[in-house]
């Protein structure tokens, strides 16, 4: 007897349970109601009731009784007190102490023969057969595999050496051990519950064994069956686990499966796998809400290891055909006709269609499918469903290739590029508002939200996406970077806006989720088709550093020439939208990416053409005015002609352009103009270099801090890097004057 504190202190004694209850039944073949009662016993009890090596006991002799021998007590047992018996199993196997002897080649061997998984059959002359595949026995002993392979990782080696990996693919391909496909039920074989741990088996048995998913992908049609499984099933609670489990499998298959080298230096990636692609695709936008949580997170980590070749960019740009209001109509319409034509039938009919459903009824339960599980018959092998004939096929001759592949039937599809990104970025727009809701940033939030699991994998994946197809690159581009983006000052900086923009550009200012700053940096980078220009000009300088910077580009990018619409064109062609603050030319500024006025017009330099068009003008002028007496500029004596005369200022005019003079101040001019550009061009130089030698600043000190007690070891170069970022923070700080005297020459003022 032991004690235990109960509700309120009051003492509560619990018994110890010890395994001569159950082995000191002398007839357990006989004596039912005596081992039902202390299997159930067993499996009410609490885990501190049993002590490990009264587990191990127990384990033992149920196992005993399990065994498939000629003598073994479970053949003659009913099916509820089978059933009991491996519930019983499963529920001492949870403790992995005092569990350890499932591990041994025997008990292995039994539970693996209550599975009916394809296994090959044993040489044993006294074998019982075992439960067919979907009955209560065969799925309560695949949940004790599926607990003996996560609890004990030694169990999944000596499963795998019984020839468990080739047996997982089989299963999932609906074959028995010879490779015949199953008779029967696909909604009974295909159910949610045995799909689901057939496929945690498999995503066990190939766990950090890499040459075990090479024979199921070349010969055993793990392909086939995963993409059969993924298209049959709908994404239904009912089936999310289910679901799960498969996406987990893919996930090892895409990891683990290399294409043969072929020299070329492309990609590893093998055409045995492109059928994956579609019926994940249809999974992921099947699911209704849009969401960074399973099933839809799941889906979003198997395509991650799926590339965008070029063959396969029909696929991803292609969504399942949403079903039309006319083939609903119709449907309703025949089914319809349907009953009207059973219920003009005749009384023969409606017996005969008695007689042939009472017939199928008596086959299911011939076959054991006609069976729920819930009502218990005798012992007889009907009751156990021990008759394998799910695994017979027809007698009238060996199946065509053809019947020996399950193939669910594919959706139809219509080509949308923008489904796939619009949806992906609606389900991170949702995840930012519900665990970095604006105006928080990503180094603010609560530490258990696990940003750098949730978010790289979702923003590595868009981020190929905007690499390897231009269409969803173009959708990307209108989404976070328009050309209608408000950039005037007033709306404030890009990195503290709201939506998808400000999120991702908060994201990259991070300085504790690095892998998440990375891949959002990756993500901005593939939209902007991998150019430090182009990605400087949108985001800014600014926003774009950090990333630059890590991506080994320490030196501001070169700009690059856009043409400017010219106002003057522009005016002649008045739009009937009145002028705004967008609409005005501008320019962006380089570090912020915000946009600025233009100089005014008399600022901006005349071309050659524009010079040659005012000086036509200024000399029509000059010739009015001299042609005009009240304004002549200098008079006219006709008694005195000759070089005393005055000269007009067309003359005057004409011989400043025959010496060279109005050459000289034009030259005199650009010069002027060059110097001031340059002086303008060291200020904006002066500017990013203090930001860069800012943030190198920045970024030296966070690696001291991360590296911790460490440096102490290194005092003396500490020291000298610590001076050497003073003088840096010095010179940096000084501002714009500093960085002019220096350039000037002139000595710094205190």
């Amino acid at each position: 007897m032991s004690a235990a504190t109960g509700g309120f202190g009051r003492m509560v004694s619990l018994e110890l349970l010890s395994a001569e209850r159950y082995t000191g039944i002398e007839d357990r073949v006989g004596d039912v109601e005596r081992v039902r009662k202390e299997l159930q016993v067993v499996i009410d009890a609490l885990p501190t009731q049993i002590h490990p090596d009264e587990r191990t006991l127990y384990l033992n002799a149920i196992l005993y009784d399990l065994e498939d021998r000629e003598d073994a007590a479970w053949p003659q047992w009913p099916e509820d007190v089978y059933v009991l018996a491996l519930t019983c199993i499963r529920y001492l196997g949870r403790n992995p102490v005092g569990s350890t002897t499932l591990l041994t080649p025997a008990h292995l061997s039994t539970i693996i023969h209550h599975t009916s998984l394809p296994f090959p059959p044993p040489a044993s002359p006294f074998s019982h057969p075992s439960p067919s595949p979907a009955s209560p026995p065969a799925i309560e002993s695949l949940r004790i595999m599926a607990n003996l392979l996560v609890l004990h990782p030694s169990g999944r080696n000596a499963f795998a050496k019984a020839g468990g990996v080739k047996a997982m693919s089989l299963a999932l391909a609906g074959k028995d051990s010879q490779g015949v496909l199953l008779e029967g039920d696909t909604n009974v074989l295909d159910g949610p519950d045995r799909v689901f741990l057939l496929a945690r088996l498999a995503f066990l048995g190939t766990v950090d064994r890499p040459d075990a998913v090479g024979p199921m992908v070349d010969t055993g049609g793990i392909v086939e069956s995963l993409s059969y499984h993924l298209t049959r099933l709908a994404p239904t609670d009912a089936n999310q686990m289910a679901i799960g489990e498969l996406l987990k499998v893919v996930m090892n298959v895409l990891q683990y499966y290399k294409a043969k080298p072929s020299g070329s230096g492309s990609e590893e990636w093998s055409e045995k796998l492109d059928p994956l692609l579609a019926p994940i695709l249809n999974l992921f936008h099947s699911i209704p809400t849009p969401t960074l949580a399973p099933p839809l997170s799941t889906t979003l980590h198997a395509l991650f290891s799926i590339p965008f070749l070029p063959r396969l960019l029909p696929t991803w740009h292609a969504i399942p055909e949403p079903p039309s209001p006319a083939s609903s109509t119709s449907s309703v319409r025949s089914l319809i006709n349907k009953i009207s034509n059973l219920s003009s039938s005749g009384s023969n009919k409606r017996n005969s269609l008695m007689a042939s459903r009472s017939n199928s009824s008596l086959n299911a339960e011939d076959t054991g499918l006609g069976l729920s599980g819930s009502g218990l018959g005798p012992p007889t092998s009907q009751s156990h469903g021990r008759v394998r004939t799910l695994s017979g096929r027809s007698t009238s001759g060996p199946p065509s290739p053809a019947d020996n592949t399950r193939q669910a039937k594919a959706p139809a599809t219509i080509m949308d590029t923008s489904a796939f990104p619009l949806k992906v970025l609606k389900a991170l727009e949702g995840w930012f508002d519900a665990y970095i809701p604006y105006p928080e940033v990503p180094d603010e939030i609560d530490e258990k939200i696990m940003v750098d699991e949730v978010l790289p994998p979702v923003l590595l994946l868009l981020a190929a996406a905007a690499a390897g197809s231009p269409e969803f690159r173009k959708v990307f581009k209108e989404q976070l970077l328009p050309q209608e983006l408000d950039r005037s000052v007033a709306a404030g900086p890009l990195e503290k806006r709201r939506g998808m923009l400000g999120y991702i550009l908060r994201l990259m200012h991070s300085s504790t989720h690095f892998a998440t700053r990375n891949s959002a940096g990756e993500f901005l980078w593939s939209v902007c088709e991998s150019d430090a220009t182009t990605l400087t000009a949108e985001i800014g300088y600014g926003n774009a550093a950090g990333f630059l910077f890590q991506k080994g580009i320490t030196a501001p990018p070169s700009g690059k020439i856009q043409d400017i619409p010219d106002s003057s064109s522009s005016s002649s062609n008045p739009s009937p939208t009145p002028s705004t603050p967008l609409s005005e030319p501008s320019q962006r500024h380089p570090i912020s990416g915000l946009s600025e006025p233009l100089p005014s017009s008399a600022d901006v330099p005349m071309t050659p053409d524009e010079k040659l068009r005012e000086a036509e003008r200024l000399f029509v002028l000059f010739e009015r005015m001299e042609k005009n007496p009240v304004i002549r500029l200098t008079p006219e004596d006709p008694a005195h002609p000759g070089p005393g005369r005055g000269k007009g200022v067309k003359e005057m005019m004409a011989q400043k352009l025959a010496s060279g003079e109005m050459e000289a101040q034009d030259a005199a001019d650009e010069a002027e103009e060059m110097v001031e550009q340059e002086r303008r061009d060291k200020r904006d130089e002066a500017e990013v270099e203090r930001d860069m030698e800012r943030y190198r600043i920045r970024m030296r000190k966070l690696e001291r801090r991360e590296k911790g007690p460490g440096v102490m070891k290194k005092a003396a170069p500490a020291a000298a890097e610590t001076k050497g970022d003073a003088e840096v923070q010095e010179r940096v700080e000084g501002g714009p004057e500093t960085i002019a005297a220096a350039e000037a020459g002139e000595p710094k003022q205190p």
